[in-house]
Parts: C-alpha cells; sequence; structure tokens
C-alpha cells in the first residue's frame, strides 16, 4: 500500500510540475518564434520571412518519409508540408465550401501580417494573422511539431467522416539537421462572422480537468488535478440554459464531435479548444468555420433578450500543453486524453461513449449531465 502511495505521490507532483513550468516554457517559445538569431542559434523563421519562399520552391509534402532533401540553411533542414486531404472542408463567408489558397499566395498574405506580440495566444504560443485576417499562423515547437505530425497520420489513416477540427493546411517545419529539434508554424483557416455589439466569440474546453489513474491493487480510482483555463464561465453567464438547434443539425454537431474525439485520442492529447463564434446575420452570411450551423436560439442574459441567429464552430490547439510529456512519462497520456475527451462531448453536446462498446456513442441521460446544462441541445422538455 505504502509503494502505491508513492508512486501515487510522484505522479502528481511531476504532473503539477509539469503545469506551473507552463508559463515560463511558453514565455521561452515566444521569445523564440520572434527572433531571427539568440545565443548563436538560429530559429524559426517568422511565416512571412523570405526564407520560407525559397523553401516552397522545393514543393510540399505530406509525410515525413520524403525522398526529397529538405532545404538547408546553416545547420537547419526546413520543409513544408501540404495537410489539405486530412481535414474536412471549411465553409467560407459565402455559404460554400472554401478552397484552399496556394501555398505562394498563404506566404504572400503573410509580408504584410499582423503580430499581436509574443505569446500572446490564450496557449501562450505566438502568432500572426494574414493581412485580410482569413489564415492564422501559430507557432509549435517541437514536442507539438511531434504532435502535428501524428495526429495528420492519424487522419489519413483511419478517419473517413468530417470532423471538427480546423484545417491545418500547412505545416512550415525548421529542423535541426540531425532532427533533434523541430519548430515550426501551422497555417489554418480563421473561425470568424462573429457579432460586434455583444461577446461574440468564445475559447472553451468544457470544463476539461487533467486526470490520473491511482492504482491501490484492489482500489482503483481517477483524480482530477486542475481545470483548464478557458472562457466557459462567460459562455454560461451569456448563455446560461444553452444553445439551442433542431434535431438535424445537432446530430450533424455531435457525429462530427465524435470522430475529432477519435482522433484525438488516437494521439492521446487534450487541453484543446471548442471556438464557438455567434451572430444574428441572417443565412449565416459571412461566416466561416469548421462547421456552420443557422436556426440557433438562446436565452441570454444581458438585458434579458433573446438570441437567434448563426453559430460557427471548430476545434483548435490540437497538440496539447507543455504537461504532456509528463503525462506520457507517467503512463497516464491515454487515461487523460479519454477523459478529456469524455467531458468535452458531455458538455457540449450531450454525448457519452457507448458503454458496450466504445466506438459508438449514445446520448447522455439526465442524471448523467442535465440537458440545460449542455451547451448546445434540442429544446429542453
Amino acid at each position: 500500500m505504502l509503494l502505491h502511495i508513492c508512486r501515487a505521490a510522484a505522479l502528481l507532483l511531476a504532473a503539477r510540475r509539469g503545469i506551473a513550468e507552463r508559463s515560463h516554457d511558453q514565455q521561452y517559445l515566444g521569445h523564440l518564434a520572434v527572433q531571427t538569431v539568440e545565443e548563436g542559434r538560429m530559429v524559426c523563421p517568422p511565416p512571412g520571412n523570405a526564407f520560407w519562399d525559397d523553401v516552397a520552391k522545393q514543393g510540399t509534402f505530406t509525410t515525413v518519409k520524403a525522398t526529397v532533401k529538405p532545404a538547408t540553411v546553416a545547420t537547419h533542414d526546413a520543409m513544408i508540408f501540404d495537410w489539405t486531404s486530412r481535414y474536412a472542408k471549411f465553409r467560407g463567408p459565402q455559404k460554400t465550401e472554401e478552397e484552399k489558397p496556394t501555398l505562394e499566395q498563404v506566404l504572400q498574405s503573410f509580408k504584410n501580417s499582423t503580430n499581436p506580440g509574443k505569446g500572446s495566444g490564450i496557449s501562450g504560443a505566438s502568432f500572426f494573422l494574414s493581412e485580410d485576417s482569413s489564415l492564422i499562423a501559430k507557432s509549435i515547437d517541437d514536442r507539438e511539431v511531434r504532435k502535428a505530425v501524428q495526429l495528420a497520420n492519424v487522419l489519413s489513416e483511419t478517419v473517413t467522416n468530417p470532423s471538427l477540427l480546423v484545417p491545418v493546411w500547412y505545416m512550415l517545419r525548421f529542423c535541426n539537421v540531425d532532427g533533434s529539434n523541430c519548430e515550426g508554424w501551422i497555417v489554418s483557416p480563421t473561425i470568424n462572422g462573429e457579432r460586434k455589439r455583444k461577446k461574440g466569440k468564445f475559447d472553451v474546453k468544457a470544463g476539461g480537468k487533467n486526470t490520473v489513474g491511482i492504482d491501490f491493487g484492489l482500489f482503483k480510482a481517477k483524480m482530477h488535478i486542475n481545470t483548464m483555463a478557458a472562457e466557459d464561465g462567460i459562455f454560461t453567464d451569456t448563455f446560461p440554459k444553452g444553445l439551442v438547434m433542431n434535431d438535424t443539425t445537432l446530430k450533424e454537431l455531435q457525429d462530427r464531435l465524435w470522430v475529432a474525439k477519435q482522433a484525438l485520442d488516437g494521439v492521446e492529447v487534450y487541453d484543446y479548444s471548442l471556438m464557438i463564434t455567434l451572430s444574428e446575420q441572417q443565412n449565416c452570411t459571412g461566416m466561416r468555420g469548421v462547421l456552420v450551423m443557422d436556426d440557433v436560439m438562446g436565452e441570454e442574459t444581458e438585458s434579458s433578450g433573446k438570441f437567434q441567429g448563426c453559430v460557427a464552430i471548430g476545434i483548435i490547439d490540437q497538440y496539447s500543453n507543455w504537461g504532456q510529456t509528463h503525462f506520457e512519462n507517467t503512463g497516464q497520456a491515454k487515461l487523460n486524453s479519454q477523459a478529456y475527451s469524455k467531458n468535452m462531448i458531455k458538455k457540449v453536446a450531450g454525448m457519452m461513449p457507448s458503454k458496450h462498446t466504445h466506438a459508438t456513442w449514445e446520448p447522455a441521460t439526465e442524471d448523467e449531465l442535465s440537458c440545460l446544462e449542455r451547451y448546445f441541445h434540442v429544446e429542453c422538455r
């Protein structure tokens, strides 16, 4: 028994240390992302740098098993990956599937990009917005580069139906020649079209928590360490009874959310977000997202008004945070990932993994989660 307690204490200490170190590591990553040379080490150039124009001349790749030698500068190799086929189509502002821009168009769009500053993202990463704000380039570190490649492979090998994952159209990868360390940028379309007079965009994690398993022999339990920071409180304060839609729309949301869960569990990640954007615009014109849903309703607390309009959503930040390494080193990554995704699908859309087979899902019961506590649902009875 004492041995089990010691192991549990060590695990909790390691996980908490990972969380505590995260803010320092994020600041370091943000610092690297906007510098050209630091302490004699060449770091990843920003997406608008002419360096990537030269790399683009060698073409793009879909896997890391490339037969062409990467472009080499000083002690670093660089490649650009095109992962468009791995993801569902993105819905554009004209209510049609949006055509992905060419690599040349993407690189050009970041020549006059907006730089919000080091570590300016909610996740602590640095990012750039393209000149027209239709694209975002987010910095990723060595761990995230590996997870990005793993997720692209899972999507290619096992996913056949559309998901809620925001597409990663291109990854700009910058590695040491020996492959010991990689950095890069992922380029994705932005979810936008939100209303202006009231809060119209929410970055939510459904109250997701870090979870570890405790094994005392005959006694086994799961323990929650901490809750991921996000805008769930703001969302539920704004829409205390969630958002209401018809059965068909909810079913599409649920199906896409389930596909996303399966893919993300496949690479054992957590701490991703669901970006929710809403507007009262008619016919959803001008809204972009992985899934755009019309005729959505909700009661707002502000001035006791009612919302009726469109909602665009998509899952972002797909590669976990700095605590991922600690969960992997302690053998807890799979449990933590599945606990996080299970909570996400339950809170967002009232879903639970099937009790008979985890390959399918079933509606959550009222005992498991009240209808009015779900972010999206049909009218509660």
